[in-house]
């Protein structure tokens, strides 16, 4: 699954200027930070529901996401370079 996972986005990430969404390279958005106590929220259930098990991928999108940025879910500018970092390997 994390092989789809990293398929569905492309490097590199970025922030709008607000610092409150996060989108790949063609404009997809990955995650917001507007939540809870302003922490990383997976978003692309959106798209995600039209492709095959897209519950299921949207679930594992959002658990493999939230592992990676575990330490730093609440910093935009970090989760960033984490991303860009992990879609780099």
């Amino acid at each position: 699954m994390q092989k789809r996972i990293i398929a569905l986005y492309k490097a590199p990430f970025s922030m709008d200027f607000m610092n409150i969404y996060l989108f790949d390279a063609n404009k997809e958005m990955v995650a917001d930070f507007k939540g809870d106590n302003d922490t990383f929220r997976a978003r692309g259930f959106g798209r995600m529901k039209y492709m095959e098990n897209g519950e299921a991928l949207h679930d594992a999108t959002e658990a493999f996401l939230h592992d990676l940025v575990k330490n730093v879910n609440t910093n935009p500018a970090e989760c960033v370079k984490i991303l860009n970092n992990a879609w780099k390997e």
